[in-house]
């Protein structure tokens, strides 16, 4: 699974998120933003692919979408699908990894000085299940 690791500070910068209703047999449309797209499924079922890689994100999962790759639903929702999307970037440079860090312990790069801030690498899958969802669903709902 690949994930998407960048340096912080600066930490990533909301541009605009919402929340949105597809009908059964609607599906996402083409397009390939500049920014990163997190998609967080309430109910339903989404279809997309990224990249030409299909996805399935169902309820209590999420996907980030990235700068420059195209993205679109290949399969219309077999049912009334609710999720929340922000538009996001993140103003340091980022790669794309395919083992991210996995013990928190790691994430401390360098230490501060009375100029600089103390740094660390964030690192976080692009497609996962969140565990405690109705948490995250409170404060998306905000």
């Amino acid at each position: 699974m690949s994930h998407i690791q960048f340096q912080v500070p600066a930490f990533p910068t909301l541009i605009k998120g919402g929340y949105a209703v597809f009908e059964k047999g609607k599906k996402h449309f083409h397009r390939t933003f500049t920014v990163l797209d997190l998609i967080y499924v309430k109910s339903g079922e989404l279809y997309l692919t990224e990249d030409r890689i299909p996805y399935s994100i169902g309820k209590g999962q999420y996907i980030i979408l990235l700068p420059g790759f195209e993205h679109f639903g290949h399969k219309g929702c077999q049912v009334k699908s609710e999720y929340y999307w922000f538009h996001f970037m993140i103003p340091t440079n980022y790669e794309i990894v395919e083992e991210g860090i996995t013990n928190w312990a790691d994430i401390h790069e360098s230490e501060g000085d009375y100029e600089h801030p103390p740094s660390y690498r964030l690192s976080i899958p692009c497609y996962g299940e969140i565990e405690n969802t109705s948490f995250v669903e409170s404060i998306f709902h905000q």
